[in-house]
């Protein structure tokens, strides 16, 4: 019931603080409903993959979508990640995700608990703090 736009290639910036704000290999970019008219550039692009979930509903998806939470609210960290969980490429054919030229630009995958899908993120360290 759901179909996911998943990053397989870490975006990166130089700065610490920026970097953890950009979207990581197993970060879902975007969760649709079945049947969505995926863009040309999700389709082609070797960064991305497209995720079919015909047995997980678009809510019970959101859970990807979501910003890494931190855990001592009275000391906010400024290494709180862009997702703080991420999708679990293991669970996705090998030599699928190896193929850049997205020969077949979408997978459909058999899984109906998300919960067995997502991996919690690690959380990053503050450079600047020893």
């Amino acid at each position: 019931m759901c179909e996911m736009l998943v990053r397989v290639v870490d975006k990166t910036n130089d700065q610490p603080y920026n970097n953890v704000q950009l979207l990581k290999r197993g970060d879902v970019v975007v969760v649709m409903d079945d049947g969505h008219g995926w863009g040309g550039e999700e389709l082609r692009n070797p960064e991305w993959r497209i995720v079919k979930l015909p047995n997980v509903s678009t809510s019970a998806a959101q859970v990807f979508l979501g910003p890494e939470l931190d855990t001592d609210p009275g000391r906010p960290s400024l290494m709180l990640q862009a997702r703080g969980f991420g999708f679990d490429l293991s669970m996705l054919p090998s030599e699928w995700l190896a193929d850049d030229s997205r020969q077949q630009p979408m997978v459909t995958l058999d899984a109906s608990d998300v919960s067995a899908l997502k991996v919690r993120k690690t959380a990053q360290l503050d450079p600047n703090i020893l």
